[in-house]
């Protein structure tokens, strides 16, 4: 196996076990409102998702599919957005959880943040 080949399924795999993590905190029981703050779940929402775009973005990014690898940056964009909508469908099917549209917000903020650093980052690296 080649070294582009471990990346890539290294890349994919951490991708794979962290949308799987976020599936397990979704698929957790609200205990009754521990903290007191409004709104402060939009901040976890928010920050749960920023690394996602990134994740998505290296394993697309390693493909050895030529489109999916020139198209990385949208779809990234676009799987973890549609990732962050069904999330919140999901919810909808966990007793004390509800699907919220303010919280697809809270994500979709996440993810567009992450990817704004991630292009910065990029840029600041000279790359494309």
């Amino acid at each position: 196996m080649s070294s582009s080949n471990i990346k890539s399924l290294l890349y994919t795999v951490s991708l794979i076990v962290y949308l799987g993590f976020i599936f397990y905190l979704s698929s957790l029981e609200q205990p009754g409102q521990q903290i007191q703050i409004t709104h402060i779940d939009k901040v976890f929402h928010f920050i749960i998702y920023l690394p996602m775009p990134w994740l998505f973005f290296l394993s697309l990014r390693a493909s050895a599919v030529e489109g999916i690898k020139y198209n990385y940056f949208n779809l990234g964009i676009i799987l973890s957005l549609i990732y962050a909508a069904t999330d919140e469908w999901h919810q909808s099917f966990v007793p004390t959880r509800n699907m919220d549209f303010l919280d697809f917000l809270a994500d979709a903020a996440g993810i567009l943040a992450g990817a704004f650093l991630f292009r910065v980052l990029l840029k600041l690296r000279g790359e494309r």
